[in-house]
């Protein structure tokens, strides 16, 4: 067992919403390598490191928070759906290698157009929401 935000989750855990709470440390979330959905919408998180091994994650939702830094997504290669809506994100580049990504949302973040426009050429299979 994990213990976040003051509740407690088993260690095969697939599926966390987290949405909508004070939580700003998920450190703990290290342990949850079966963590295949998360999503930490409205939440207090800004560094997302901790999220560096949960390689099982096919769903993370990252939409209004104050995450700016996205290099430790890089080795989530089961990534099929990224929500960075409304973040202060501006850079994607690490996301290069994400083959499997079939949806992110990018809308109200920094990123330039110009990334989006090299985004979308080594991932034409993926469908881009923006500006």
């Amino acid at each position: 067992m994990i213990e976040i935000n003051g509740k407690q989750y088993p260690l095969d855990t697939t599926v966390l919403y987290l949405h909508n709470t004070q939580v700003s440390d998920i450190s703990p979330l290290t342990e949850l390598t079966k963590l295949e959905e998360l999503c930490l919408n409205d939440t207090q998180v800004s560094d997302i490191s901790s999220l560096t091994g949960l390689t099982n994650l096919k769903v993370l939702s990252l939409q209004n928070t104050q995450v700016s830094d996205i290099s430790s997504l890089t080795g989530l290669t089961k990534l099929e759906w990224l929500y960075l809506r409304n973040t202060q994100v501006s850079d994607i580049s690490s996301l290069t290698g994400l083959a499997n990504l079939k949806r992110i949302w990018l809308r109200n973040t920094q990123v330039s157009k110009e990334q989006i426009k090299e985004f979308r050429q080594k991932h034409p299979n993926c469908k881009v929401y923006h500006n």
